[in-house]
């Protein structure tokens, strides 16, 4: 072997040739995992701001259902649940009908969990908000405890008419 100055320049050749291969391999992973429009406008992704701006709209309110239901918004207005929101107990209406056409039937939910998620009796609600004791209700009217317990007396739309 060499006694020379280079004895040692294998070693220094091997790290130059890991890190060219290493800085070659982030070159070329940026190309497959950095958007084509990052850093257009600043650091950040300039195709996002077009997705912000147009997100897609859920939620459209109670006026939306009353364009094709007749009867339950009339329902709904002149009862007691009139400031309850229909998709905060259905569903949302994007669930239901996109761009104009039903896509999937509503949920119409029966469920007690629904109505006591609101009327479960809980000393945080006000006084005056109507509040249920499930147990004893159901032994009040001596009903058995069924999922659909709640809509078997009371109309959802309109809760307080028996």
């Amino acid at each position: 072997m060499s006694e020379g100055p280079l004895r040692h320049a294998k070693h220094v050749f091997r790290v130059v040739i890991l890190l060219f291969v290493v800085v070659a391999a982030m070159v070329l992973g940026r190309g497959f995992f950095v958007p084509d429009s990052w850093g257009e406008y600043g650091w950040y992704r300039a195709d996002a701001v077009a997705d912000h701006r147009a997100p897609l709209a859920r939620h459209a309110g109670d006026a939306a259902c009353g364009e094709c239901h007749d009867v339950q918004p009339e329902r709904h207005v002149a009862g007691s649940h009139r400031n309850v929101k229909c998709e905060l107990c259905h569903s949302v209406l994007s669930d239901h009908v996109v761009d104009g056409e039903v896509v999937a039937e509503m949920p119409v939910p029966e469920s007690v969990e629904l109505c006591s998620r609101c009327h479960r009796a809980l000393n945080a609600r006000p006084a005056r908000f109507p509040q249920v004791n499930l147990k004893q209700h159901l032994a009040e009217f001596e009903v058995d405890l069924e999922s659909d317990v709640c809509v078997a007396c009371h109309d959802p739309h309109s809760p307080a008419d028996l």
